[in-house]
């Protein structure tokens, strides 16, 4: 009998063991808030042309990531900035402009396609929408993400010091490339950065 009551503990003991181990290895490892994935530095001139047309950035790409209690990503952020003081963009030229997208899975050469590959919602912008002296901020909407531009309103040179920009990539593009581009329109230059986002 005695043998017989170990033998049931023993499969008692076995049961709880195998419960308790079941849940998720990482669960509550981690400490959750945002991670810093990668740093890209991007610098982009379209100079001046002689009729007085400019735009300079001059900052950095971070990509980063929001991890639950799990360890899980949550979410992925591309952020156009560059330290705590914000980047540096500058501007010349009625009407010119400076345009701001991510782009998946491929960046455009034809700004009249700005919009088919546009990925990711502005969850924040300095300087948010708006009118300024000397420039206008708008965001457009397209199907799968957004477009912002800063929009040239006089001929004459402007400086917009503590320039950010973030873009919601939600976990979508987790494993793949995007690319983060800037165009100085209408039509004078192009260029972008392929960010890997992790997994």
């Amino acid at each position: 009998m005695r043998t017989a009551v170990c033998a049931c503990l023993a499969a008692l003991t076995l049961v709880a063991t195998i419960s308790i181990a079941s849940p998720p290895a990482r669960a509550g490892l981690c400490d959750p808030g945002w991670i810093t994935k990668s740093t890209t530095t991007f610098t982009f001139l379209y100079g001046t042309d002689g009729q007085g047309r400019e735009v300079y950035w001059d900052g950095i790409i971070l990509l980063r990531e929001l991890y639950d209690r799990n360890c899980n990503i949550t979410k992925a952020e591309l952020d156009f900035t560059r330290d705590a003081g914000g980047a540096t963009l500058e501007i010349a030229g009625d009407s010119v402009f400076a345009s701001f997208t991510v782009q998946s899975p491929t960046p455009f050469t034809d700004y009249n396609h700005v919009g088919d590959n546009a990925v990711g919602r502005v969850v924040y912008a300095n300087p948010s929408v708006g009118s300024y002296m000397g420039y206008n901020v708008v965001v457009i909407g397209y199907t799968h993400g957004d477009e912002y531009k800063v929009v040239s309103t006089t001929s004459l040179h402007k400086t917009v010091t503590g320039f950010q920009l973030d873009f919601d990539l939600g976990i979508g593009y987790l494993g793949g490339t995007v690319y983060a581009e800037i165009h100085a329109g209408p039509s004078l230059k192009t260029d972008s950065k392929a960010i890997y986002v992790p997994t």
